[in-house]
Formats: C-alpha cells, structure tokens, sequence
C-alpha cells in the first residue's frame, strides 16, 4: 500500500493522473504519510530478528547512512526550500516523497543502533539531544503556535525567530510534565510485567 501510495503520487504530480486519490483520508492531496510508517516497521524487524544479517552488513550500512545523513540533507535541503542559495523550490513537491525519507531515516537510525562511532559522536552533541527529546512536543503542537504567531504582521524573519523561541520553550514544558512522566510510568509497567524494556 505504501509502495503504490507513492507511485500514485509520483503519477499525480506528474501531471499523468489528476483523479486518483491517496489511501490516506488526511492527504488534503498534497500525499500521505502512511509510507512513513513501513520502513519504520521493518528497521525494528531487522533489529530484533535480524541481528545477524545486520552484523554481516555493518560497514555497508555505516557507509550509506554516513552518505544520506550528510549529502542527503543537504540535497534535500536544496529541494525543499523555498528560497536556497537562489534556487527559489524548484523541486518543491519533493517535500512529500516521505517514503525515500522514510527508507533513508530508518537506515541512519539503524547504523545508529549499530554503534556507528561518526554519527554517534555527532549526535552526542546536546543541543541535539535536547532537540531529539523535545521533538515529539514540537511536532505536535507547531502549527497552533505557528498560527497564534502569524496573525501578527511582522517581519517573516522575526516570525520565524518568535515561533522557534515559543515552540522550544513550550515544546520543553511538555516533554518534562507530560512525555517523561509517562515513559517512566511505561518502564514501571513493563518491570511489572517482567518485559524487557528498549
């Protein structure tokens, strides 16, 4: 379904179909994330059953995760921006390709599991583990505060400053009394339960 998903997309943004629709009831047709979620899925698979095969292909998995980290974000950067060193989104509706993203993401977090030492070191950086654990917060609550803030007429840049600012402190409050409460609370059951816990 992802897989066809994505093609449907491709198929759409091409300008070869304009009447088909995507699985997904939430795509307001600019595509769906249900793709997101397959990789995701099978990157845990291969972490708790495949163990062995990920062992005989570390240095390979390494590598590629090195390469799509780095010249991926900044081929993606170039795409999706709205203005990038001039380009001005030229390939704007790669945006929503989430199952190249998806697949590239699993692979780096695999490689991470995987004790990949340069990435390790890089995300051992902790404005990035505070980023990493807010993160949740700031995806779910972005777009109300982008919103709130918008409706004042300032300057795009100041906007997006003001935006940041509020979403990392209230991103932050979230995760300290709402998110890190409940993952402790999850690890008490799971020891309840005598689960191993990941």
């Amino acid at each position: 379904m992802a897989f066809l998903n994505f093609v449907l997309y491709l198929l759409k943004h091409g300008n070869i179909i304009d009447y088909l629709y995507y699985f997904s009831p939430n795509t307001l047709q600019r595509g769906t994330f249900i793709d997101v979620f397959i990789p995701g899925l099978i990157a845990a698979y291969l972490v708790q059953f495949k163990k062995e095969f990920l062992k005989k292909n570390k240095a390979s998995i390494h590598l590629i995760a090195n390469f799509l980290l780095f010249f991926g974000g900044l081929l993606t950067l170039a795409l999706v921006s709205e203005n990038f060193l001039g380009f001005n989104r030229p390939f704007y509706h790669f945006r929503f390709l989430s199952l190249l993203f998806a697949i590239s993401f699993s692979l780096i977090i695999i490689s991470l599991y995987m004790n990949n030492n340069f990435l390790n070191l890089l995300f051992k950086n902790s404005l990035l583990q505070l980023i990493g654990k807010i993160g949740f917060s700031f995806y779910l609550i972005h777009m109300v505060v982008l919103e709130i803030v918008n409706k004042v007429s300032l300057h795009n840049s100041l906007n997006f400053f003001i935006s940041f600012t509020l979403l990392v402190i209230f991103s932050f409050i979230l995760y300290n009394i709402i998110e890190k409460p409940s993952i402790r609370l999850s690890y008490r059951i799971l020891k309840k339960l005598k689960l191993e816990r990941y």
